[in-house]
């Protein structure tokens, strides 16, 4: 029987879930299917919050004028 790192409950050692290296800390690597599906749902909900960013970006992005090319020659000269 192995042991989640998070929250210390029971589980078959194949049932763990290795947390990739930028999300491990200090002791927590490897987590049961339970808190796998928790911690799945909180970065779910960290990327729904920025989709409203990057639409408002996008948006104004959008409405700027674009910036026109220089001439020809001064890209030769620079």
């Amino acid at each position: 029987m192995a042991k989640c790192d998070l929250c210390g409950g029971g589980c078959k050692a194949i049932e763990l879930v290795q947390l990739l290296d930028s999300y491990q800390t200090a002791g927590v690597v490897d987590i049961c299917p339970v808190c796998c599906k928790w911690a799945n749902g909180l970065k779910n909900a960290i990327i729904a919050e920025l989709a409203p960013r990057m639409r408002e970006a996008i948006a104004a992005k959008k409405a700027r004028p674009p910036v026109p090319d220089p001439p020809w020659w001064k890209r030769f000269v620079s």
